[in-house]
């Protein structure tokens, strides 16, 4: 896989808040992270290098070293609600819509009907893990970014449900799918001492 160029200063701040949670990798490309919030925006130093500090650090880090944790949001209708910035929406009609509907027939399978929606993303899962034109695109597109769907969060997780978290009273949803596709360094589990706060 070919290394990403890291963000820009300005880039950074006009895709992400402070206070976003990210992985930090103490050398670039490989597989170490310990999970962390942003504590200030980023800036450019000596000789165009972006970088932030996070919380509870003195000194500010380069961009290359981190990358964002992606979440899973609910899009809603009510009055006020604005999708955050730098979320991408993969509901229907997307690029990135579950194309396995409940209660339709199953595109590879004709006369197969999806069950429910438990079934949708079972089979969702299925398709996209083999499917190798989805996979580099949402590395290359979705990575880092919170993604927003119209599937259930339970109140719990009502502001967003991060990638690896599993939870039996959320719906089950494809944007976790593309959250664990378009993330691949952050597949391990983290140990306890590098959760988010």
């Amino acid at each position: 896989m070919t290394p990403r160029r890291p963000l820009t200063a300005e880039q950074w701040n006009a895709r992400y808040p402070v206070g976003v949670a990210v992985s930090y990798h103490p050398i670039s490309g490989f597989s170490g992270h310990s999970l962390h919030k942003t504590a200030s925006k980023a800036r450019t130093v000596d000789r165009d290098v972006a970088v932030v500090r996070l919380d509870g650090w003195r000194r500010y880090t380069s961009l290359i070293h981190i990358r964002p944790i992606g979440r899973r949001l609910q899009r809603r209708r009510t009055r006020g609600w604005r999708m955050p910035p730098g979320a991408v929406y993969v509901g229907r009609p997307t690029l990135w819509g579950n194309i396995f509907v409940p209660g339709r027939e199953n595109p590879f399978i004709p006369g197969r009907l999806v069950e429910d929606e438990r079934h949708a993303w079972r089979l969702y899962q299925a398709h996209a893990r083999v499917n190798a034109a989805l996979v580099a695109a949402a590395q290359q597109e979705l990575g880092g970014c919170d993604l927003v769907c119209w599937c259930g969060l339970c109140p719990r997780h009502a502001d967003g449900l991060l990638l690896g978290v599993s939870c039996p009273d959320c719906v089950p949803c494809h944007a976790d799918v593309l959250l664990a596709l378009a993330n691949p360094h952050l597949l391990r589990a983290p140990a306890p001492s590098e959760t988010v706060p």
